[in-house]
């Protein structure tokens, strides 16, 4: 079963696939020239749901959801095998970012060309166990991402582009949704953007999602900023730490994303013990409150804050 819901403000459109329990309202085909254009792109591919589970339950942090099915023993089997970095850098393989978008690309009823016979071997004992489960999680997290979306989406993105000073893209954004994504539950692939998130995930339900979904496109919107950090540290003729530029997103999105919800919400990286994990995580959250804030108060211009929050680490 595959679903595409695209949120719009106060608008959604849905294709479900043949055998969809409950399909998903449909949009008229055409909208008015000014109606507001959609920000984000919902799938719940089977094929994608499969890998992500598969490549999930082959590691060592999740137990096999069907131990009995010699099959699905067999595909566990096969990703130890040829999947054996789990790190995140090891989702951006050339292999696993090409396998991704085929199965991407695939219907439910088809088998993608190219894919391992294991993994199509699986297909059968998970359409027939979890993926209903899978599927019925995915779109309840749709929808209630898509409420709070129709009224922050709109303020968020231009917040976001604004911050970045990059602009937020004519077309939506491709978002995967599975019961899991990777080794902390979302990540994106660029060129093209490709977000990948998991709605089993307790840390990215509700409010948070929407801040997971910021960040994790804020990927895509750094450039500007990177490229500020680095001019920085030659003017100043000191190193950039190379992981700075994530430290950026975090605190950017978890503050603008603060700033439209009530009162009390608390950011991921602060929810999540993330400034907490390191010395060099707890220079970055002191220097940005202190140098970043301004910027995203109006207050100082971009390449003056990228210079002296490099000048203050």
């Amino acid at each position: 079963m595959r679903y595409v819901l695209l949120l719009l403000v106060g608008c959604a459109s849905a294709t479900p696939a043949p055998v969809a329990p409950t399909p998903l309202p449909q949009a008229p085909v055409t909208k008015p020239d000014d109606a507001p254009r959609a920000l984000f792109e919902f799938h719940s591919s089977f094929w994608v749901n499969l890998h992500e589970r598969l490549y999930a339950e082959s590691s060592s942090r999740v137990p096999s959801s069907d131990p009995s099915s010699p099959a699905w023993s067999a595909a566990l089997d096969a990703y130890r095998k040829r999947y054996p970095d789990r790190g995140i850098e090891g989702l951006f393989s050339d292999e696993l970012v090409a396998l991704r978008a085929r199965l991407q690309a695939a219907r439910e009823d088809e088998t993608p060309a190219g894919i391992d016979p294991e993994l199509q071997a699986a297909a059968a004992a998970y359409r027939a166990g979890a993926w209903r489960e899978d599927d019925t999680r995915n779109r309840a997290w749709v929808s209630r991402v898509q409420l709070r979306l129709e009224v922050l989406g709109p303020t968020l993105a231009a917040d976001h582009a604004r911050a970045y000073q990059t602009p937020w893209p004519s077309e939506p954004v491709h978002v995967e949704v599975s019961a899991f994504a990777g080794p902390v539950g979302a990540f994106t692939s660029l060129s093209p953007t490709r977000i990948a998130v998991s709605a089993g995930d307790p840390r990215y339900q509700d409010d948070a999602a929407i801040e997971m979904l910021f960040h994790e496109f804020s990927h895509s919107l750094i450039g500007r900023i990177e490229a500020g950090l680095a001019a920085a540290g030659a003017k100043l003729r000191k190193p950039v730490p190379p992981r700075l530029w994530h430290a950026v997103i975090f605190f950017t999105t978890g503050e603008l994303v603060a700033r439209r919800l009530p009162l009390g919400y608390l950011p991921y990286a602060r929810k999540n013990g993330l400034w907490e994990r390191s010395p060099e995580m707890t220079a970055y959250e002191k220097a940005m409150l202190k140098e970043w804030m301004p910027y995203l108060d109006g207050k100082v211009g971009l390449d003056a804050a990228l210079e002296k929050l490099v000048g203050g680490l």
